[in-house]
């Protein structure tokens, strides 16, 4: 079931800096939030607490890495649906 978006991630942001619109808009669109999401990955794969929620056998990191994508780009103001699973679930 789709999450739809409730409007606490389309209001706009101002800054001191003056800009104002979407941590979407903030982070860059697309391209910024694909270099926040490598940089958060990067991370996960040299930190020894980490790193064994995120291997195994059947594990998918890219694919985790692209839903991981996709539900930042819905929480910061990107899409105006989200069809994944909630982080409720997927933290189960």
């Amino acid at each position: 079931m789709p999450m739809s978006n409730n409007n606490i991630n389309q209001a706009p942001l101002s800054s001191k800096s003056g800009i104002q619109g979407t941590l979407f808009e903030k982070l860059g669109g697309d391209e910024g939030v694909n270099i926040f999401v490598n940089k958060v990955f990067e991370k996960v794969m040299v930190d020894p607490q980490l790193m064994p929620f995120f291997s195994g056998p059947g594990f998918f990191f890219d694919h985790l890495k692209a839903k991981f994508t996709t539900y930042i780009i819905y929480m910061t103001g990107g899409a105006d649906e989200y069809h994944g699973r909630s982080i409720e679930e997927v933290h189960k």
